[in-house]
C-alpha cells in the first residue's frame, strides 16, 4: 500500500444497511469480509447500524464500507484511488462467494448482495458492487462507478459506535 495512505491514518468501518439488526448470524459474514480487508496498515472494525425509519421491503443484503480518515488533506486523490482499487477485488470476491453460498444451500433464500464504499459523511466515494444470481445460474458481479457530479446521492452517515467502542479517527 502507498505510504501516503498509511500516513493518513485510514481505517475502515463496516456495517449493514436496510434496517437489519446486526445479529450473530448477520455479523459472521461481515467478519469474513473484515478479515479479507484487514492488513498491517489498515484497521477494520464493525459497528451496528443506525436504526432506520420508514424502511420498505428490502430484497437483498446491503453492506456499507466507510473509509475513515484522520484528515482528508493527508490522503491524496491518487492514494484514495489506490486504496479503493485495493478494496474492490476482495469485496467482489467476498460478495460473489456470499451469493454462491446461498445458491449452494438448497433451502436458502437467494438474495443479492450489494456493497457500497463511502466516506464517513455518507458520500459514495467508491464503486457499488452488486452480485445477483438466478437459482440455477452463476453469481453475476456488476461494479458500478460512484455517482457523477450533480447526480442524486443517498447519504448514510457512518453509524457512531456506542460508548465503550473505539471512536472514529479524530
Amino acid at each position: 500500500m502507498a505510504d501516503d495512505v498509511v500516513s493518513a491514518e485510514v481505517r475502515l468501518v463496516l456495517t449493514i444497511g436496510g434496517g437489519w439488526k446486526l445479529t450473530d448470524e448477520r455479523r459472521e459474514p461481515i467478519e469474513h469480509l473484515a478479515e479479507k480487508l484487514r492488513s498491517d496498515e489498515l484497521e477494520v472494525s464493525i459497528v451496528p447500524p443506525e436504526p432506520m425509519r420508514g424502511v420498505g421491503l428490502i430484497f437483498g443484503e446491503l453492506v456499507l464500507v466507510y473509509v475513515v480518515m484522520k484528515t482528508v488533506d493527508n490522503l491524496t486523490n491518487r492514494a484514495l484511488d489506490a486504496l479503493i482499487d485495493r478494496l474492490t477485488e476482495p469485496i467482489k470476491k467476498w460478495a460473489r462467494d456470499r451469493v454462491q453460498e446461498r445458491l449452494d444451500a438448497k433451502n436458502a433464500r437467494i438474495r443479492g448482495t450489494t456493497v457500497v464504499v463511502m466516506d464517513e459523511e455518507g458520500r459514495q466515494i467508491g464503486p457499488t458492487i452488486r452480485v445477483t444470481a438466478e437459482p440455477e445460474g452463476e453469481p453475476q458481479v456488476d461494479v458500478l462507478p460512484p455517482p457523477s457530479e450533480g447526480e442524486p446521492l443517498v447519504r448514510r452517515p457512518m453509524p457512531r459506535p456506542e460508548e465503550g467502542d473505539r471512536p472514529a479517527c479524530t
